[in-house]
C-alpha cells in the first residue's frame, strides 16, 4: 500500500513539473489581459505570480483528482473569486 502511495505521489509531482512549464508563460499572458480589466473595474490588483499561483493550485487539483483519486482523497478547486486570498505557491524554481 505504501509503495502505491509513493508511485502516485511521484507521478503527481512529475506531471505538475511538466504542467508548470506551460502554466508560467500562460499565466503571464493571461495577466496582461486580466490586469487592465481589474484596474477599470476598481478591483484589487492581482500580480502575475498570484495569477500563476491560482493556475498552479487548480492544475494541481486537477492532476490530483486524476492521479491520486484512486487513493480515496478529494482535492477542491479554488474559485476565481478567491484569487485575492491565495498565498503565493508557485516559484520559478519549481520548474526544475
Amino acid at each position: 500500500m505504501q509503495m502505491r502511495h509513493s508511485i502516485a505521489q511521484l507521478c503527481f509531482l512529475s506531471l505538475r513539473g511538466i504542467v508548470l512549464w506551460a502554466l508560467f508563460p500562460l499565466g503571464f499572458l493571461a495577466w496582461f489581459l486580466v490586469a487592465p480589466y481589474r484596474a477599470f473595474s476598481r478591483r484589487q490588483y492581482v500580480g502575475p505570480m498570484r495569477l500563476v499561483s491560482w493556475l498552479d493550485l487548480n492544475a494541481s487539483a486537477a492532476i490530483a483528482r486524476i492521479v491520486l483519486r484512486p487513493l480515496g482523497r478529494s482535492f477542491p478547486f479554488a474559485p476565481w473569486s478567491q484569487i485575492e486570498r491565495i498565498e503565493h505557491r508557485a516559484k520559478i524554481v519549481d520548474l526544475w
